[in-house]
């Protein structure tokens, strides 16, 4: 098997994968975009990370890290998303790829950890970045919606935000079922 990559329509997608929802895949892109920009503010990744490939990760805990080394807490205040553009479909013998283009718009600044006190940057004035974004799914992958025993433990779950068992806190594996970020560029 080749793993050649072909550029499709949002509507060859549709006719491969009927599941496939643009409006539902444009909310749920924003989402994950959101929420791991707040990991950052709350120097925490746990809020996003079953919807982060490794290497995502990894851009945000050095983030983190860059944050709690300085004592600080780098703010991304008022935070929403300006535009959302899909720029490509991607088809592979094993995966879907979505490459999108993502506006944010925020308030830029840092603040002390420990007394919140200003330190730096515009908090007047907001800054727009554009970020590329790809996002990856398996072809089969499988149904979300019936999903009720952790594949660790078997207990019976609903999986919260972080993609972890309340039970066996063993983590969700969310490529098997849906699209996760697999590449973040911001400019």
């Amino acid at each position: 098997m080749t793993n050649e990559v072909e550029t499709i329509s949002i509507e060859k997608l549709r006719k491969l994968d009927p599941s496939f929802n643009e409006d539902v895949f444009v909310s749920k892109a924003k989402n994950i975009y959101l929420s791991m920009i707040t990991c950052i503010t709350e120097r925490d990744i746990t809020r996003a990370y079953a919807s982060l490939k490794q290497e995502v990760r990894n851009k945000v805990a050095k983030r983190i890290n860059d944050s709690l080394s300085k004592n600080e807490i780098r703010m991304y205040d008022e935070l929403n998303v300006k535009e959302f553009d899909i720029k490509s479909v991607e088809l592979t013998d094993d995966e879907y790829i979505i490459k999108a283009k993502l506006v944010s718009r925020y308030l830029d600044y840092y603040l002390n950890a420990e007394t919140r006190s200003f330190l730096r940057g515009d908090r007047e004035e907001r800054v727009t970045k554009n970020n590329d974004l790809e996002f990856r799914c398996k072809r089969n992958h499988k149904d979300l919606s019936k999903v009720s025993h952790c594949p660790n433990c078997g207990g019976n779950v609903d999986y919260n935000y972080s993609g972890l068992c309340p039970y066996c806190r063993g983590q969700f594996p969310k490529e098997d079922y849906d699209f996760i970020l697999v590449d973040w560029v911001e400019r």
